[in-house]
């Protein structure tokens, strides 16, 4: 029980952090320009289509 107790405690510790760092990256988001997250975009693209032509 103690083991599962504990176990609960680090999972909702690791959601906060991640709620709170979610949030972080949202707020930091928005203020991009648009030049800015198309730059972020094409990165993502060119790292998929990296990922798929190794395959």
């Amino acid at each position: 029980m103690k083991e599962i107790k504990k176990q609960y405690k680090k999972t909702k510790m690791e959601t906060e952090v991640s709620n709170r760092f979610d949030n972080f990256v949202l707020h930091m988001y928005n203020h991009l320009t648009r030049e800015q997250r198309y730059g972020i975009y094409l990165g993502l693209q060119e790292k998929k289509s990296l990922n798929t032509q190794s395959i």
